[in-house]
């Protein structure tokens, strides 16, 4: 069955932050979804940024999309926003599903393009699995298992169980895991600090830095840039120079 979604709408006339001076016309709405028997939060998403906090004892999903344009104003943005976008949030059994973005990413209606800014609260011990096309990431206090497959963009997770990352490009920076830690990435720097379980590393390009870790640490493959660890208390197995 599915679950009852609560969306509310609000129009500005400009943007409201300096950050978004590039756009011509944002529009901000509100989702929600109730979070009883729900385990597990699938997000599919592509451009703009997203930001996701775990809260202790909240019953609902919320979500808030600031929807950006570029290259439209007033009537012919939110033509263009009709017409393009899709944003959509559903649960099905313990399962709650999130589709942000634009078909086609926004591309092919002259110089008009969208983006979908995401900030988003969860309960705490809510598993994520994401598929995200281009922004940062933001992801705190979960308390819950993350598989994240990301095309561009800067990544900071902090207190979660286990890690799964597979990232294009855009600096990594994940801490306080209570399970294991795995990274595949093309090229940006990773950081990890504070894992209790394991942590492995696949990375194509850029400094790799490990420091408090319970269990092991190795390193697949390292195309380029500096490993550095400190403070594991398990089995190392890093590429000799």
């Amino acid at each position: 069955m599915r679950g009852l979604i609560l969306l509310v709408a609000t129009l500005l006339a400009a943007p409201a932050l300096a950050d978004w001076d590039d756009y011509d016309y944002i529009e901000e709405r509100e989702l929600s979804v109730a979070a009883g028997g729900v385990d597990e939060f699938v997000i599919e998403a592509g451009a703009g940024s997203l930001k996701i906090e775990g809260e202790r004892g909240a019953d609902a999903i919320m979500v808030r999309a600031t929807i950006q344009v570029s290259g439209a104003e007033d009537d012919k943005a939110r033509d263009f926003i009709a017409k393009r976008m899709e944003l959509s949030l559903e649960s099905d059994g313990d399962r709650a599903f999130l589709v942000s973005g634009f078909r086609d990413g926004g591309m092919g209606w002259g110089n008009k393009s969208g983006a979908i800014a995401l900030d988003i609260v969860i309960p705490e011990g809510m598993a994520l699995e994401i598929d995200d096309g281009s922004g940062s990431i933001v992801i705190t206090d979960t308390l819950a298992d993350i598989r994240l497959d990301d095309g561009s963009g800067s990544i900071k997770i902090r207190g979660a169980g286990n890690i799964k990352v597979d990232d294009g490009s855009g600096s990594i920076d994940i801490s306080d895991a209570s399970g294991n830690v795995r990274v595949d990435d093309g090229s940006g720097s990773v950081t990890v600090v504070g894992v209790a379980g394991n942590v492995s590393v696949d990375d194509g390009s850029g400094s790799i830095k490990v420091r408090d870790v319970q269990g092991d640490f190795r390193v697949i493959d390292d195309g380029s840039g500096s490993i550095n660890y400190s403070n594991v208390l398990g089995q190392v197995d890093v590429p000799e120079d």
